[in-house]
């Protein structure tokens, strides 16, 4: 870790890998701090979606020595797509939505700052998330996963998912419409229960 980096990506690998080697090493204040000034650094040459990314991530293990990166939250979430007014991602997929979303809210979380993004910007993210549920691959998986759990713990803006139990059928027999009120892995909710105003439509 002694050394200059030419890139977020690089650092945010070879911290990591040390930390599963010996976390005492990456928790030293002086290297912490020398790391921070080099992503700082890092960050002005290149500010890419994906460089950001990694330093979002990176910044939440170095405490308030790299604070200043949550000031460039706003920007990169302006860069996100919207699809037909409904889900928010970026251009790079699954891969980059999630490294971005997940870094921000990391970082965010751990300066003791409010999550830096609207509830509105939360329920899109988290729509496009969930519309990936279908992913094949394990590494798919893992990201999606990893970024709901993000988001779900951001207890004042995570969305609560509404969905109707079993095969949805009505008959005449059984005429009763049963929901389900449930986190975003399917899960019961452990806060208090949630007030839901259903309306129903005919078409």
């Amino acid at each position: 870790l002694d050394k200059e980096f030419t890139s977020s990506q690089e650092m945010y690998y070879t911290f990591f890998t040390q930390q599963a080697l010996d976390a005492a090493v990456t928790k030293a204040p002086a290297l912490q701090e020398k790391l921070a000034k080099n992503l700082l650094a890092l960050l002005k040459k290149d500010d890419s979606l994906q460089s950001l990314g990694y330093g979002f991530s990176l910044a939440s293990e170095l405490g308030t020595t790299a604070s200043s990166v949550i000031d460039r939250i706003e920007d990169a979430f302006a860069q996100a797509d919207e699809v037909d007014g409904k889900l928010l991602q970026f251009e790079g997929g699954l891969s980059l939505t999630s490294l971005v979303v997940n870094g921000a809210l990391r970082v965010a979380s751990a300066n003791k700052k409010s999550a830096p993004i609207s509830a509105e910007q939360t329920k899109k993210f988290t729509a496009y998330f969930l519309s990936r549920r279908s992913v094949t691959q394990a590494k798919g998986a893992s990201l999606l996963l990893e970024s709901l759990r993000t988001i779900m713990a951001e207890k004042t803006i995570s969305p609560i998912v509404v969905q109707v139990a079993g095969n949805g059928k009505i008959t005449p027999e059984d005429a009763v419409l049963k929901i389900r009120i449930c986190d975003l892995l399917g899960e019961a909710l452990k806060e208090k229960p949630a007030s839901v105003k259903l309306t129903l439509t005919s078409k």
